[in-house]
């Protein structure tokens, strides 16, 4: 096997020793209007930037932020809508699947919002 190639269990195995502890709570959506990928922010409004997300560090903050995602959902604002894990001190999205929704399409780069997180 040529060097550069890399067998899929070392990424899976690299992937689970590098997992960081979960930090708070964010809620995330797919604005209704054109399917962005949307984040609930502060001030209450939605922010296609991840790093601008209230997060949630205690049960009360999470269940605010569910109570938003149920009147945004209820006034067709958002659908998909979910709270999510970040990472430890961090608003980057714990899991890979949502980490992929906050920066983009993975098959072509130049269609990126943002740089990998």
């Amino acid at each position: 096997m040529p060097r550069d190639e890399i067998e899929p269990s070392a990424v899976s195995a690299g992937r689970r020793a590098g997992r960081a502890a979960v930090g708070g709570k964010i809620a995330t959506a797919n604005r209704l209007r054109d399917g962005v990928v949307v984040y609930l922010d502060a001030a209450g409004g939605w922010t296609t930037e991840v790093a601008q997300a209230r997060i949630a560090h205690s049960s009360e903050d999470e269940q605010a932020l569910k109570a938003a995602l149920d009147s945004a959902v209820r006034a067709n604002l958002i659908v998909d809508a979910a709270v999510i894990d970040t990472r430890a001190a961090e608003s980057t999205p714990a899991r890979l699947r949502e980490q992929i929704r906050a920066v983009g399409p993975t098959v072509r780069p130049d269609l990126a919002r943002r740089k990998p997180l």
